[in-house]
């Protein structure tokens, strides 16, 4: 059943609380582009804040897999949230401000994006530990449907809110966003799972090879 999942007390608590980081993110992503546009008129730099945001999280989701492995994932997202949260209140200083300038949104972007590769595969290993496997399925889709469904709704109202009081306000919501996240997972009990050990690199190199011979 679709909403199986929900039975379970911890991965309900988790998919509400993921409201927040989802919906964060998707403001993010409108108020980084449009405060870009407004400040250069320009579609390269539209082009260079993709590529400061996407580019580091992709060479980094090797590592977010290792860390996964070797620490409690539990912790590993409450400091994601946070650092994420931070970085964001900065953004909304600086753009609130007046001060801010398109290096300090590329910049920040970049870092937002490093902590967001780190934190994917974290994100990913920890849902699994809080259904059981008959519930997987009913998971993987309550997510699909939280990004998806978003991913719909959430650029109108950025377009609403910016039109209103500008993209800082989308930057403040956006940092709340991750520290419901933050607080959702206080307190929350998970089954820690036993830290892998081994040589980084050397699992960073099983990891390589094995994408190349599963192509």
């Amino acid at each position: 059943m679709l909403f199986s999942a929900l039975k379970s007390r911890r991965y309900r608590r988790y998919w509400f609380g993921s409201m927040g980081t989802v919906g964060a993110s998707q403001l993010m992503i409108m108020a980084q582009g449009w405060l870009i546009f407004e400040l250069s008129g320009s579609p390269m730099d539209l082009g260079i804040l993709g590529a400061a945001v996407s580019g580091p999280a992709i060479v980094v989701l090797f590592f977010g897999g290792i860390l996964a492995d070797r620490f409690d994932r539990r912790y590993l997202l409450m400091t994601t949230s946070l650092i994420t949260a931070v970085l964001l209140l900065v953004q909304a200083f600086l753009d609130y401000s007046g001060v801010v300038e398109v290096w300090h949104v590329l910049v920040l972007g970049c870092v937002i994006g490093i902590v967001t590769g780190f934190e994917w595969p974290v994100r990913q290993a920890f849902f699994a530990k809080l259904i059981t496997r008959d519930q997987m399925m009913s998971a993987v889709s309550l997510n699909s449907i939280l990004w998806q469904g978003s991913r719909m709704i959430l650029p109108a109202l950025a377009g609403v809110l910016i039109a209103a009081s500008g993209t800082a306000l989308l930057f403040a919501l956006g940092a709340l966003g991750f520290v419901v996240m933050f607080l959702t997972l206080i307190g929350m009990q998970v089954e820690r799972q036993v830290a892998t050990t081994g040589s980084t690199i050397k699992q960073f190199a099983e990891g390589i090879r094995f994408i190349f011979n599963h192509r």
